[in-house]
């Protein structure tokens, strides 16, 4: 881990503006979470969560903002009728066991042998889910420092599925990005996270991690056919380049893998000046800045951005402008207003 050196910062800048990080939103996809003009739950009354949580060498102090803040979340949730239940991996997809490679977390520490793992649900007493999402979300900070919170979230969905979907798979074009990932998966590990994952219901993905995301640079997905072939395709469109195309892939998998699976995501931005900036618009310019203290590249901070923008969620910076006339500062963002704000989202009740 290291800060942006001047030569570093001036590359990233240039890469910002000739590349502008946003792709075509003209294109039907599911509705945004949160929508002004939607009074209604935007996920509905039933729901599951997938919570990826980076558990890296320098997430311990964000940790602690996640268990503080986000059980008044879930008891809002479940106050407002929601049926929900959630499972904790984390973005280490080095190491085994449980709550790594996508496997969700069970009661004993991250790296327990087996498949075993725990939920915390709507059906529980207040008090005790929150000490259930407390000691699950404390994942520590000895994972890989090389954070794949796209993968790990892809490889959970896949160990939720059940004989069925294993059965099936096989039936699937070579070309699809779900037989090609869930493919991956080991047999003895298929349905690890069987259970978690409710037919027919809606998925949240909530991301929480303060570095890029390296799924951008997995080598085998997409494949690098359809990948040179998605160049190729957009290849008068100055804008759309190889990292468009790998979102683009990724976003096709989670389309195809559930009936409904939402990002939202609290993760590293480029320094903005402000910390009221939606950054799901596309009239939003970054640019490098002290919010990106890790060197993260730009693709990899688009992966955090625009997964969530185009999977019909939302972003929140993990890290804010502390003064607004300081832009050099930089402070961890209030996670209880962001989870007051998702609140308000998930509910309908803004």
């Amino acid at each position: 881990m290291r800060w942006l050196g001047s030569v570093a910062l001036v590359g990233l800048l240039l890469l910002a503006v000739a590349c502008p990080p946003r792709l075509d939103r003209n294109e039907p996809g599911p509705e945004p979470v949160g929508d002004d003009d939607d009074a209604t739950a935007p996920l509905g009354a039933e729901f599951d969560i997938l919570m990826v949580v980076d558990n890296s060498s320098s997430m311990a102090r964000i940790q602690e903002e996640l268990q503080a803040a986000f059980p008044d979340l879930l008891g809002a949730l479940t106050a407002s009728g929601v049926s929900w239940q959630l499972g904790v991996t984390t973005t280490d997809m080095i190491s085994s066991g449980a709550g790594n490679w996508g496997n969700l977390r069970g009661p004993g520490p991250v790296g327990d042998e087996g498949c075993g793992y725990e939920l915390v649900t709507s059906e529980q007493e207040p008090e005790e889910a929150a000490l259930r999402f407390r000691a699950l979300v404390d994942v520590g900070v000895a994972g890989d420092g090389s954070e794949k919170a796209v993968l790990a979230a892809a490889m959970a969905l896949c160990k939720g599925q059940d004989a069925d979907f294993w059965e099936s798979l096989d039936g699937l074009p070579e070309d699809d990005p779900v037989k090609q990932v869930c493919s991956l998966v080991p047999p003895d590990q298929q349905e690890c996270n069987l259970g978690a994952f409710r037919a027919g219901a809606p998925t949240l993905v909530i991301v929480v991690s303060d570095e890029g995301d390296e799924t951008e640079q997995v080598e085998v997905l997409p494949p690098s056919t359809w990948l040179v072939d998605c160049i190729l395709e957009h290849n008068d469109d100055p804008f759309y380049g190889e990292c468009q195309c790998r979102l683009e892939w990724w976003v096709d998998f989670f389309e195809g893998i559930g009936p409904q699976v939402v990002f939202v995501t609290v993760g590293p931005t480029f320094q903005l000046g402000s910390e009221d900036v939606d950054l799901c618009d596309d009239s939003v310019t970054s640019y490098p800045g002290p919010c990106n203290p890790f060197g993260s590249t730009v693709c990899s901070m688009l992966f955090h951005q625009d997964v969530a923008c185009l999977a019909g969620g939302r972003f929140f910076p993990v890290e804010v402008t502390a003064e607004q006339d300081d832009p050099t500062t930089c402070d961890i963002a209030d996670f209880a207003a962001v989870a007051e704000e998702l609140t308000e989202l998930l509910t309908g009740s803004r």
